[in-house]
């Protein structure tokens, strides 16, 4: 988990409002001044309603993830089991085809001793 303190920041400069600014009555300035700090705080707005889609957008996310985890594990269940019965299957008929050729050599024995 990212901590806060791991994330590298700047602060924002001073702003040099510059000699047009300065060059302006007291009244023009605050004028300006709102104006600025009204599309300042449409930008926040704008900044906060994409955090606020990111936010949303990483807790489906999240529940995705453990979605997919949690089929992810019934998969390999399924799977496993799949092939441990496939294997049981295997090692059993291995063991009866290996009877049946012990079954058929001692028949074969018993034929061939009668004709011997």
């Amino acid at each position: 988990m990212i901590n806060a303190s791991d994330i590298p920041y700047k602060l924002a400069r001073e702003i040099n409002w510059g000699e047009d600014f300065n060059a302006l009555e007291d009244r023009q300035q605050i004028v300006y001044l709102k104006k600025f700090s009204a599309s300042m705080n449409q930008a926040a707005d704008l900044i906060q309603i994409e955090r606020n889609i990111l936010a949303n957008d990483i807790v489906i996310m999240k529940q995705m993830l453990k979605a997919a985890d949690t089929a992810t594990a019934t998969h390999k269940a399924m799977l496993t089991k799949v092939i441990l019965d496939n294997n049981d299957k295997q090692q059993a008929t291995g063991e009866e085809i290996a009877k049946l050729k012990r079954q058929l050599a001692k028949l074969c024995e018993v034929c061939n001793g009668d004709n011997g």
